[in-house]
């Protein structure tokens, strides 16, 4: 049984054949004759139940390839098997062979001598099993010591020699107080039921034994496997401790990096835009000094041609302020204070009336429009170049219109900007919010190209986000979040 348990069921046969257990049973064959032949065959099942159980408990730990779970499936199997063969085999006996052996037993004796063997084989599995939790039996097989079971065999000792002693002192009591036996013979003298207790008592410690040092294997290595986990843990904390140490050193030296890019950038654009300020002016002047001293030998072409030049230098001028207040955006300070929505839109819609007095425009817009935080100076900027936009595509559409509105969701108010105005290409939206992004060439709408992509940088320096959505011909919206005024 321990070779099987340990090394499977070829091993298992090979003990039993060098063992002499092959021919065990027929020293009974005076009595039971051919019926020898299943007691062989249960341990053939036996070895071959167990040892499949070995193979298979190492590669899975599930409940029915444990080794009492098939004692029971075999037991099973051996009480059908005692039941149905031993009567036909005893049915063979006679002859030359076994001409004395029992020829017929009653069931109820074979049912109680397979029964008994049942609860031997069960014992004697336990007591197998018990021994295999031994460390120099497991080294003397072969097999893995498993860690902590340094004191296996101390323990199995103490409670079988531990046990010994109690069955001991149990029978010695017995036979002086209640058998009334003189203490010299009961100390000594044991008779064959003595002897029997002992031995069973013996077999019964060592399994008990087997079944404490399992438990408390099990619980030493459920605390060792919780140890290595704690520890692997511990371990990965650190690593991602490090990591982040290690990233956010590396964020706050890219951040430095790009901080400083932005500045120079930002540095560079003003003092281009300032430089080119200077020639744009002296253009400026050089034409109107021509203008003047020239004007009776110009020709209308020449007089046409000095018109344009002025209005060219003074787009470029414009263009210039625009690319001056969009590079110091990003340096100017966040006033943050509570803004009233209804009345920046009320504000910004009159400014841009007084420019659009001949144009009929439905504009519409809630009266409840929310409070937002803010910087009030930027975000009029942001209204005032959404609704410019407005304005100008819905110049060719005959009945034009814009609608305002505000929706807050949780602590984010989205503020929309729509219009049935001529609309854009879908393709274009992705270079409308950069510099000089357009989605209408410059001889159909004027414009520079900066007003969206500075609604992008107030917005984002707020933490919001802006989204854009339209079609040619079926106007376009211009989304804005921005963090509400108060909690609900």
């Amino acid at each position: 049984m321990v070779i099987t348990l340990a090394w499977g069921a070829r091993y298992g046969f090979v003990a039993l054949f060098v063992g002499g257990l092959f021919v065990y049973p027929f020293i009974l064959g005076p009595y039971n004759g051919w019926a020898s032949v299943v007691p062989v065959i249960a341990y053939v099942l036996w070895i071959g139940t167990q040892g499949m159980g070995v193979k298979r408990r190492q590669k899975s730990k599930h409940l029915i390839f444990n080794a009492y779970v098939l004692q029971v499936i075999y037991s099973i199997a051996r009480l059908g098997l005692y039941l149905f063969f031993f009567p036909l085999f005893l049915k063979l006996n006679g002859g030359f062979l076994y001409p004395d052996a029992v020829r017929a037993i009653p069931n109820d004796i074979i049912m109680i001598f397979a029964l008994k063997g049942i609860v031997v084989e069960a014992v004697f599995l336990a007591l197998s099993d018990a021994l295999l939790q031994l460390p120099f039996i497991r080294r003397g097989l072969g097999i893995e010591v498993r860690e902590g079971s340094h004191r296996n065999s101390l323990t199995m000792g103490l409670m079988f020699f531990g046990g010994l002693v109690f069955a001991w002192m149990l029978l010695f009591v017995q036979r002086v107080l209640v058998r009334g036996e003189p203490i010299g013979i009961a100390w000594f003298n044991f008779n064959e039921e003595a002897q029997l207790t002992l031995i069973l008592s013996g077999i019964f410690f060592s399994v008990a034994g087997g079944v404490t040092v399992r438990f408390v294997e099990g619980t030493l290595a459920a605390k060792l496997d919780l140890e290595r986990k704690q520890e692997a843990l511990a371990r990965a904390n650190r690593e991602i401790l490090n990591l982040n140490e290690g990233l956010e050193k590396r964020v706050k030296e890219r951040t430095k990096q790009l901080e400083a890019a932005v500045s120079e950038l930002e540095a560079f654009t003003s003092t281009v835009s300032h430089d080119l300020k200077a020639p744009l002016r002296a253009i400026q002047a050089y034409v109107s000094m021509l203008e003047a001293e020239q004007e009776s030998t110009l020709t209308q072409s020449g007089k046409d041609m000095l018109v344009e030049m002025r209005m060219t230098v003074s787009d470029m001028v414009v263009l210039i302020e625009h690319l001056l207040r969009y590079a110091r955006m990003s340096q100017m300070p966040l006033r943050v204070v509570e803004v009233n929505l209804r009345d920046l839109v009320a504000e910004c819609l009159e400014a841009l009336s007084r420019g659009a007095q001949n144009r009929k425009i439905q504009i519409e817009y809630p009266s409840d429009l929310p409070a937002v935080k803010g910087d009030r100076v930027m975000l009029r900027q942001v209204v005032m170049n959404l609704l410019d936009n407005a304005y100008k595509f819905t110049r060719p559409i005959s009945e034009p219109r814009i609608m305002i509105s505000a929706n807050k969701k949780a602590d984010v108010v989205w503020v929309c900007v729509q219009d049935n105005g001529v609309g854009f290409e879908p393709s274009a939206k992705s270079q409308l919010f950069s510099i000089f992004g357009r989605g209408h060439r410059s001889e159909e709408f004027e414009g520079q190209g900066v007003g969206l992509a500075t609604v992008k940088k107030i917005i984002e320096k707020h933490g919001g986000v802006v989204t854009l959505a339209g079609a040619p011909g079926q106007g376009a919206t211009a989304c804005f979040s921005l963090p509400a005024s108060r909690r609900d």
